[in-house]
């Protein structure tokens, strides 16, 4: 294990940036497990992170990741989902999988706040959360409040956190086609948690700026809305996001290189294809959890699935054309713990794309735009997790991916995942 812990934090292509962040993320957590026994606040129902009662509560997470690639994996550069279009960032180069550290404090029964510093592969650190919020809560058990910041909209367990310190080396694929790489929006969001018919239940409504993904500034705001719903083993959510975006800009497909940066769409259109048009973005998710069945298992099985649908108008140097994209995925996973501190998981993943082009120049704006006539992906993945110490856990991934009718291209990977409380 120190081998290969070794061999992850030395990688040569590695960024002096990176190991920064890996540094202070490390010195974050020492600092929170010196400090955090003398004071540890329980959290609030589900979907606050904020402590129930007055006080403060600290967490930092990493994950470091050795990744074996035998090709060039399709999910890098996504060609055929309208994205951001770029030649993408290998997987196999991002040694530093995530890193967050946050602060949550209340401090009123009524007032809050919640900070959050992040670090995704080779991206530059920023703040992906910083909000405020306004609690109640009533006699009958029910609490609802506000929050106003910059945040990521509420979406339920399954669907917000697969892919970032899971037992998986990469974000599911349908997460991909529907975000690209998942950003928080500034916005405002209301929140209820209550129970009724014998079952918990949770209500979310927000409305955004639509700064990110599929928006890159839309036209006006986004509203959001989230319902989940909770029984015994059995949890289930759906989201629903819409919102008009404006000459959202990607690369023509083949221009080499990657940008965090979404390609501009001016007059002169050079190596950028535009969208401009409705953008709606629909997820599900359906879990059982055995460990809250009648009879207790040790296994959890999970369903997900993402669907960004868009029509509109696509246009490129070489036309202007009606555009309908209808981008659907999903991913089914079950999990074992078979003993305490192991669990195998695996995970079945679909994705396809269907796209309508009519009007002038339709052949040569789907050449740029990087449609492809089967964008069909598919990947399978199988993982071996050792929770080592309750604060550190190693994962061995294994799976495959392909698209279209291409040959499938082989990964594995080891991760360190660190994470605290």
């Amino acid at each position: 294990m120190t081998l290969a812990l070794q061999t992850l934090l030395n990688r040569p292509e590695q960024s002096r940036d990176q190991r920064c962040v890996v540094g202070v993320c490390c010195a974050l957590l020492l600092a929170c497990a010196l400090v955090m026994p003398a004071r540890v606040w329980a959290h609030g129902e589900a979907g606050d992170v904020l402590p129930l009662e007055p006080g403060w509560d600290a967490a930092a997470a990493l994950a470091l990741r050795g990744l074996d690639v035998g090709g060039d994996l399709p999910s890098t550069a996504m060609a055929g989902y309208l994205l951001q279009g770029d030649a993408g960032d290998p997987p196999e180069r991002q040694s530093m999988e995530h890193a967050s550290a946050s602060l949550a404090w209340r401090a009123t029964p009524s007032l809050g706040a919640y900070v959050q510093l992040a670090a995704h592969g080779s991206e530059p650190p920023e703040w992906e959360d910083a909000w405020v919020q306004w609690r109640r809560d009533t006699a009958e058990g029910d609490a609802w409040w506000w929050s106003l910041g910059r945040m990521t909209p509420a979406q339920g367990e399954a669907l917000a956190q697969a892919g970032v310190f899971d037992d998986f080396a990469l974000p599911p694929l349908a997460q991909r086609m529907a975000w690209d790489h998942a950003m928080p929006e500034h916005g405002l969001q209301w929140s209820w948690r209550g129970e009724r018919a014998q079952a918990d239940w949770a209500l979310d409504l927000g409305v955004w700026s639509g700064d990110a993904f599929p928006g890159h500034g839309a036209a006006s705001p986004v509203p959001s809305l989230h319902l989940g719903w909770r029984r015994g083993p059995w949890r289930a959510d759906g989201f629903w996001l819409t919102q008009r975006a404006r000459d959202r800009g990607a690369s023509v497909l083949g221009v080499a290189g990657h940008s965090h940066i979404a390609p501009t769409c001016d007059a002169a259109l050079q190596e950028v294809v535009c969208f401009t048009g409705r953008s709606d973005v629909q997820g599900l998710s359906l879990v059982w959890d055995g460990v809250n069945a009648d009879r207790a298992w040790p296994l959890r099985v999970t369903w997900a699935g993402w669907r960004r649908l868009e029509r509109g108008g696509l246009r490129s140097q070489n036309g202007a054309v009606d555009y309908r994209g209808d981008g659907r995925g999903w991913w089914l996973e079950g999990a074992w713990s078979w003993q305490a501190d192991w669990r195998l998981s695996a995970r079945i993943e679909r994705l396809s794309h269907q796209v309508a082009l009519s009007g002038l120049g339709s052949g040569l704006v789907a050449a740029d735009a990087g449609f492809v006539e089967d964008a069909g992906m598919r990947r399978e993945s199988l993982s071996l997790a050792y929770q080592w110490r309750p604060w550190s856990r190693w994962v061995l991934t294994w799976g495959q991916e392909a698209q279209g009718q291409q040959a499938g291209v082989s990964f594995a990977a080891l991760r360190w995942v660190l994470q605290w409380p």
